[in-house]
This record gives structure tokens, C-alpha cells and sequence, in this order.
């Protein structure tokens, strides 16, 4: 299990590009990126980033959901992702 995990809300960086880019290939911790299907400019933003990173990542697009997935049902499809996520890197915690 990784020792360190970080957890953010991603921001779009401005038009420049990715921020950070550069250091993007030294992430160490585990990342998980769940995106609303109306977002696509942080999705493709989100994959240059992940394609820059030399650690695990995984990216979930969520069909139908917008900014804060406020749509009927696009909230609860969040769920298993980040479960999944959440008990493969920190395990079943009780």
C-alpha cells in the first residue's frame, strides 16, 4: 500500500496547459480522476496529465453528469468508482 495519498478537487489550470507539467512525471501517489462527460476540456486536460505521470492513475467518466453531477442518477454512479478506489489503496477500514 502507497504511504502517502492525496486527495483534491482537480482545478483547471489556465490556457497555458497543464500546470505543473513539468513536475507531473515525478507523482509518486496513486491517482483517481472521476469527471463529469460535460467537462471536456478538464477531461482532456486530466489525460495530458495522466499521460505525463509515471504512477498509477485511472480516469472515470461519468455519461450525462455536469459540473456537480446534479443530473438524476449521475451522483450515485461516482460511488463505485471511488469506492473501489478508496478500499483497493487504503483497504477495509474499520
Amino acid at each position: 500500500m502507497p504511504s502517502r495519498h492525496l486527495i483534491d478537487q482537480n482545478r483547471l489550470p489556465n490556457d497555458r496547459g497543464v500546470a505543473g507539467e513539468k513536475f507531473l512525471k515525478y507523482q509518486k501517489c496513486v491517482n483517481n480522476w472521476i469527471n463529469a462527460n460535460a467537462h471536456k476540456r478538464r477531461i482532456i486536460v486530466n489525460a495530458a496529465a495522466a499521460d505525463a505521470m509515471h504512477c498509477e492513475r485511472h480516469m472515470t467518466i461519468v455519461p450525462g453528469a455536469g459540473h456537480v453531477f446534479e443530473e438524476p442518477g449521475t451522483l450515485s454512479q461516482v460511488f463505485a468508482p471511488a469506492s473501489a478506489w478508496f478500499l483497493r489503496h487504503l483497504g477495509d477500514i474499520k
